[in-house]
């Protein structure tokens, strides 16, 4: 019995270290990913992000890539 309480424990464990590891990674690549780009890319990307996932919604469907750069194009034309 106390061999399956530390076993366990060991993938619970192993579970959280796991999910440290993963966080810390992302937040390193966040940090990095901010350091180069400019704040008004950032709001570009976040526009077209949110335009291109309500047309998803309303049409129930994936956008083909040539309706994602229309998308894009529209949002960077009303950035300037």
């Amino acid at each position: 019995m106390l061999v399956w309480k530390y076993f366990i424990f060991g993938v619970i464990f192993a579970g959280a270290v796991g999910l440290y590891i993963y966080l810390k990674s992302e937040e390193k690549r966040d940090e990095r990913i901010s350091k180069l780009t400019s704040k008004r890319l950032e709001r570009l990307l976040e526009q077209t992000t949110m335009k291109i996932g309500e047309r998803q919604r309303e049409l129930n469907r994936t956008l083909t890539e040539e309706e994602k750069n229309v998308i894009l194009e529209e949002c960077y034309i009303l950035s300037k």
